[in-house]
């Protein structure tokens, strides 16, 4: 990571940050280091810190709180920040907006329309280096977004590099050519695929598991008692499992871990749209249902399956790198919404469901979190050991 850091450093390149919670000595470090962003929630008081130290903050929906807000309005002079959004699935884009919808969520947050537009415009423009936009001047590149009025950030008119941008032909059927469809190099799931396999000996053993809530992407570590026969680990009907296999054919790793937090009905939801390695995801309840969701991920060269035991199987295929459609936006929406109804009534009842999912294999993201090579402590930087505790053997 380190050298990543300095070869950027020496090519001039900026260093965007993802550093939820870091404070103190740590986060001065982290600034010193030549990272000076920060697209992550915090708390008001890590938010108002950040900013005194001249780190630019970029707001996501869940970050504008009205207490945010009221902090950051308290400081002798408003912050320079940016109004950013972060994995939103099609449907919701057609159907809330983007950066429009933002633009809602900070106006309603209490900031005034004017900060709003300099936060969604200026302010980005200037971060990424892009001096010939970000505002409307002469000889200024003429990117332009026509709003129904400044409380009103409903986009009526887009003119991109002087041209009016018209969307007539946005769901356009023509074959896209796709470089990444083969980047999901998994043969098949078998039945011993799905078995958790230990080096335990026969008899109770207490696990690490991940706890999911309903809001945010926050998993925090919680413990759950499993039986161990023969050197299989027997879940099924106890809890659901979070598993992660390597999906690039080099190693053949693969991990499992609990699951609490959510009551899942029989069934399984697989994909390979999971940061940052995008290796293939399953959270299932029961082995048949990993297997035939991860099965049906794979045969389409990458995707989401959600599959629950008396309702038909929902599956959007994502081939492009496992992680993109070449499909129009209007029928990738209806598969997402789709995706996203099947987790609902399977009992995943998150806010953004696709979020709380794919960020479950995220090693930067707290408190705790599963990869191909076993579980992280995310804030300790540290592996956390699958078994808590051993006790005696069941004779």
């Amino acid at each position: 990571m380190r050298s990543i850091v300095e070869a950027a450093r020496r090519k001039g390149v900026r260093l965007d940050g993802h550093c939820p919670g870091l404070t103190g000595d740590d986060l001065g470090e982290y600034l010193w280091a030549g990272i000076d962003s920060d697209h992550t929630k915090n708390t008001p008081e890590v938010a108002v810190e950040k900013a005194r130290l001249g780190m630019l903050l970029m707001l996501q929906e869940k970050c504008l709180t009205p207490e945010l807000v009221a902090r950051l309005r308290e400081l002798p002079v408003l912050p320079d920040f940016c109004l950013v959004t972060d994995d939103l699935a099609a449907d919701a884009i057609l159907e809330r907006g983007h950066l429009d919808h933002i633009a809602r969520v900070a106006l309603d947050a209490g900031l005034s329309p004017l900060t709003v537009l300099r936060a969604l415009t200026l302010h980005p423009a200037r971060r990424l280096g892009l001096d010939d936009r970000g505002v409307v001047a002469p000889g200024k590149r003429a990117d332009l977004v026509l709003l129904r009025a400044l409380e009103d950030p409903t986009p009526v008119t887009v003119v991109c590099g002087g041209q009016v941008v018209e969307a007539a032909d946005a769901d356009a059927t023509a074959p896209v050519r796709n470089p990444f469809a083969d980047s999901v190099r998994l043969s098949p799931l078998d039945e011993d695929d799905c078995r958790w396999r230990v080096e335990l000996p026969d008899g109770e053993h207490t696990f690490r598991a991940l706890r999911v809530n309903p809001v945010d992407t926050f998993t925090e570590p919680a413990e759950v008692v499993l039986p161990v026969r023969d050197g299989t680990v027997k879940w099924e009907g106890r809890t659901a499992v979070l598993a992660v296999y390597e999906r690039h054919r080099r190693s053949g790793r693969r991990t499992m871990a609990p699951v609490v937090g959510f009551e899942l009905a029989e069934g399984a939801v697989a994909t390979t749209y999971a940061h940052d390695s995008h290796n293939l995801t399953v959270v299932a309840t029961d082995a048949t249902a990993l297997r035939d969701a991860a099965n049906r991920v794979i045969g389409s060269h990458g995707g989401i399956c959600v599959a629950v035991a008396g309702e038909p199987v929902v599956h959007l295929p994502l081939p492009v790198g496992g992680v993109m459609s070449p499909a129009p936006a209007a029928a990738v929406a209806r598969g997402a919404a789709a995706v996203r109804e099947a987790l609902h009534r399977w009992g995943w009842r998150h806010r953004n469901a696709f979020m709380s999912i794919s960020t479950m294999t995220l090693p930067v993201s707290p408190r705790i979190k599963l990869t191909d090579k076993g579980l992280v402590r995310v804030v300790d930087r540290a592996w956390e050991p699958a078994v808590v505790r051993r006790p005696d053997r069941i004779g």
